[in-house]
């Protein structure tokens, strides 16, 4: 394919000026390029190009080569623009910043939000300027999209502790393998400067890569919604949480020994949500804990930000437990039973304690093994530094008888 592409060097006030420079590539063919007064112009005949976009990555990667060497020699800083390509036919393509579908219609609202969180928070305000970074960048385009994402991990990293990552799933619906296969395959040479693993990229790759980081900022965008708390952590919250989450395991097993199973599975839902909420508190303000948009009754999210805080600990076990107990918020009031009806299991002992359904009813189900609370509860107890002894030294007779009854997990939680 023969083509001659134009551009500049910006600034252009430097005035660059360059020689004509002609290269010819192991492939076969020729490029020359020349540059007089920061304006550009590079010609090829490349036998192995047959489509103008590459056309175009060829012609702005041999004007960054000449251009870089200029101002590395005089200790300058340059940037490259092609803004038009032509072929042998005429045919012409103008190159802009839009690539098209990464808009969105009505703007303004974006706009507004974008620029009023982004001068609050500097996670934001730097994955914003990189994924723009992004949008005009052929060859860096899966770094600097990958370093955005990045930034948003590092805000959750920041609240929640941990690595970030699992923090970030949780309150945005990310999924880490999408992340890896989408981006960071292909930023990791780009990241270690490993340019001979590099893999080439199609406008279809690089315009999903995009895509995928939009997606994430936005939904940040909206998660957020609002500047981080200013607000300290309460170093006293931590104690309530706990008492409270404790009153509320010993509730919920007294009401299921009552056969309270209407209330059971939301007791039992507020005592690990406390419980969770304890040791959250000691690094994030209670104001974000309590807000909605972060956490609010959330036990998957807290779960989530929770497990974060100690990546060397296996707690899988628990992850089938989780959205389980979350189930029984739906019940908290009677209008979904009045509508739907409901098929609620409950029993001590680990597990779904209703094994077999009656095919075809229509009923939702709620199921919960209280004996998984138990397992929870004694695994947490050493991971948030809770002396059970200490809490539990309250409980009357029978409050104490309650707690131990088909309890596997309690033999070393009385004084």
């Amino acid at each position: 394919m023969r083509f001659t592409a134009v551009g500049r060097v910006h600034p252009e006030r430097a005035d660059v000026n360059i020689e004509r420079k002609v290269w010819f590539p192991t492939t076969g063919g020729q490029v020359a390029l020349c540059c007089e007064a920061s304006q550009l112009c590079i010609s090829g005949e490349l036998p192995d190009i047959n489509d103008h976009v590459t056309a175009f990555i060829v012609a702005k990667s041999s004007a960054q080569i000449a251009v870089s060497a200029h101002g590395f020699a005089l200790g300058t800083g340059y940037s490259v623009e092609i803004v038009q390509l032509i072929d042998d036919s005429g045919k012409s393509w103008v190159f802009g910043v839009r690539p098209g579908n990464l808009n969105f219609s009505p703007w303004q609202d974006v706009f507004n939000l974008s620029a009023n969180l982004a001068k609050q928070d500097f996670f934001f305000r730097f994955a914003l300027q990189d994924y723009c970074q992004a949008i005009s960048s052929e060859i860096d385009c899966a770094s600097y999209c990958y370093r955005a994402i990045e930034g948003i991990k590092s805000s959750f990293q920041k609240r929640a502790g941990g690595d970030g990552w699992s923090a970030m799933h949780a309150a945005l619906g990310t999924q880490r393998d999408q992340i890896d296969s989408l981006v960071k395959d292909f930023a990791d040479p780009l990241r270690h400067g490993n340019w001979s693993e590099l893999k080439p990229t199609t406008s279809e790759q690089r315009n999903a890569m995009l895509f995928l980081t939009r997606e994430i900022l936005h939904k940040y965008l909206k998660y957020v919604g609002e500047p981080m708390s200013p607000h300290a952590p309460n170093p006293n919250a931590y104690d309530y949480f706990y008492k409270i989450a404790l009153e509320y395991y010993v509730a919920g097993r007294s009401a299921l020994l009552c056969r309270g199973t209407l209330i059971t599975g939301n007791l039992l839902h507020h005592a690990v949500e406390m419980l969770l909420k304890g040791q959250l508190s000691k690094t994030i303000p209670l104001e974000d804990i309590k807000n909605p948009k972060m956490f609010g009754h959330k036990l998957p999210k807290l779960w989530a930000t929770f497990k974060a805080l100690f990546p060397r600990e296996d707690l899988t076990e628990f992850d089938s437990m989780i959205p389980e107990l979350e189930s029984f918020e739906k019940i908290r009031y009677p209008d979904e039973i009045l509508s739907r009806g409901a098929m609620i299991g409950l029993g001590f002992g680990r597990g779904r304690p209703v094994t077999q359904i009656t095919p075809g009813r229509p009923e939702p189900e709620y199921q919960m093994g209280t004996g998984d609370v138990d397992a929870l509860f004694g695994r947490l107890f050493p991971l948030c530094g809770l002396n059970p002894k200490a809490y539990f030294s309250v409980l009357s007779a029978l409050g104490r008888q309650i707690l131990t009854e088909a309890n596997h997990a309690s033999g070393n939680w009385l004084p």
